[in-house]
């Protein structure tokens, strides 16, 4: 999608989702994930807080409590700044 040079372009997902999930589950990430992040220009992040949202089970999630998700989401956002 990046090769024809869209002039609006909406991720779902990029390389920050890899380096936080990969912190909170295995406790560290490949060094190439942040050194391709930082490479990499937006002109916009929306980051959602997970306050307010409520919890459901559906077999692929994994923090049930939300100090866990703000801590996630913290990260996120610390590292956005």
């Amino acid at each position: 999608a990046r090769t024809a040079l869209p002039r609006l372009l909406i991720l779902d997902t990029h390389l920050l989702s890899n380096l936080l999930w990969s912190r909170a589950l295995f406790g560290d990430c490949p060094a190439w994930i942040e050194q391709q992040l930082l490479s990499r220009t937006y002109d916009l992040h929306l980051l959602l807080s997970p306050e307010g949202v409520e919890w459901i089970s559906d077999g692929q999630r994994c923090q049930p409590h939300l100090r866990e998700r703000q801590a996630f989401f913290d990260a996120g956002r610390e590292w956005l700044a």
